[in-house]
């Protein structure tokens, strides 16, 4: 088969989509990832067909509950179109849920690949209303619908026109929404997470998967020699890494990063872009802090004490994997949501944010998980159940059980 995935986000967002891609490559498939040019080098450096779409083809396209979503262009519609015309089964993010439509159109198996839940349950809120971490049963459950017909409201009327003059499909209704009709179509969910750390709501439909994370690991890389004799020189280190919205760049943040770290009585090592020439971004850092520009989570985080960061979904299953525990410094909605259940469950201190944060916050935060060992037995436990399971296989196993009966059985035959 000839399947197509088409993500978009960070390189957080696009490595997972690479390694499953691998996975259905290993089984036998060809793979195309699409995705905007920053990550080209990336998808093919690894072995897998790769698919441009520009910056300037996607527009204003940001559909997006939290902000006035934009229209997706005529442009932009139509590319997609002509991308998947070959495709025996498409895989979209649910920022291109679209791309299902596409899938409609010409009666081949689509799957959404989803980082963000966007199967209602009552058990949590919707992500984007994760700056607490519940609302109440009735009012989690809302919140996934309320976001849903938002989204749908501005969206609703250029998909329709699309789907009418150029798929030549029905009207979807008003209410339909993006979160109705992945329902109504019974699309398969693969959701990218480990059931070691949020399982699979009990309300979820068979539809509905929680595969395990998956995992690109980076065998080959090899680390420099001064971070090696850094580490080695004295007790294991705090990693502290804010993710791309800011990297440390600013001199007032990092100041404050580095103030806690020595008041905490740990060592640590900053996640920066160590050629900044900008002298305002300068900070004079003791020799008990060292910087990084990056390096594999694979080898770091075994070696370290604590990881400090924003809360990326990679970045807490990469630091549970190691036995290593959080702490989550969100930048947005996301970042809490996933930092909330990390807090459930007791694998790590209360969130942190930004606007509050302080070197005495910091240091406090680093010195209560150092010290507590339940902290370390639980996600010591979280550990050794992530270790053994294999998200990738997993993701690769359900995407076949999926596939219609006649088409599953020529890519036995094909693989066989």
């Amino acid at each position: 088969m000839h399947i197509k995935y088409i993500t978009w986000g960070s390189y957080g967002d696009v490595r997972p989509a690479v390694a499953l891609g691998l996975g259905l490559q290993k089984a036998g498939h060809k793979v195309s990832i699409i995705a905007t040019p920053e990550f080209e080098n990336f998808i093919t450096s690894v072995g897998l067909e790769y698919i441009l779409i520009t910056e300037d083809e996607m527009g204003d396209y940001i559909p997006d509950p939290r902000l006035k979503p934009n229209h997706p262009t005529k442009e932009l519609l139509n590319k997609l179109w002509t991308i998947f015309q070959d495709a025996d089964a498409i895989i979209c993010t649910p920022y291109w849920f679209l791309c299902s439509y596409i899938a409609e159109k010409l009666e081949i198996p689509c799957y959404i690949s989803a980082v963000i839940l966007l199967s209602p349950t009552n058990t949590f809120p919707f992500v984007y209303a994760s700056r607490k971490p519940t609302l109440g049963s009735i009012f989690n459950w809302m919140s996934y619908y309320f976001y849903d017909q938002r989204l749908w409201k501005s969206l609703r009327k250029p998909l329709n026109q699309w789907r009418e003059e150029v798929l030549g499909l029905h009207r979807l209704s008003y209410w339909s929404g993006v979160i109705r009709w992945i329902d109504q179509k019974q699309i398969p969910c693969l959701y990218s997470h480990s059931p070691a750390f949020v399982p699979k709501c009990s309300n979820y439909s068979d539809w509905i998967h929680v595969t395990g994370y998956w995992f690109l690991d980076s065998p080959n890389w090899q680390p420099p020699e001064d971070l090696v004799e850094f580490i080695e020189a004295g007790s294991p280190p705090v990693y502290v890494g804010l993710g791309n919205a800011d990297n440390l760049k600013s001199k007032q943040l990092t100041q404050t990063i580095v103030e806690g770290i020595v008041s905490s009585g740990q060592r640590g090592i900053l996640l920066k872009e160590k050629n900044d020439k900008n002298p305002d971004n300068y900070v004079q850092l003791p020799k008990e802090v060292f910087t990084i520009e990056w390096a594999s989570f694979d080898w770091l985080f075994p070696r370290i004490a604590a990881v400090v960061h924003h809360g990326g979904l990679g970045t807490i299953h990469a630091a549970l994997k190691a036995g290593v525990p959080n702490i989550i410094i969100p930048l947005d909605e996301e970042n809490c949501f996933w930092g909330n259940r990390l807090v459930e469950q007791g694998l790590s201190p209360p969130l942190i944010e930004q606007e509050q944060l302080s070197a005495e916050k910091l240091a406090k935060a680093i010195k209560f998980v150092i010290a507590n060992k339940n902290i370390y037995r639980k996600v010591t436990e979280v550990s050794e159940r992530i270790q053994a399971e294999d998200g990738v296989a997993r993701a690769v196993e359900i995407f076949h059980q999926h596939l219609p009966f006649d088409i599953s059985r020529t890519t036995r035959n094909q693989i066989c």
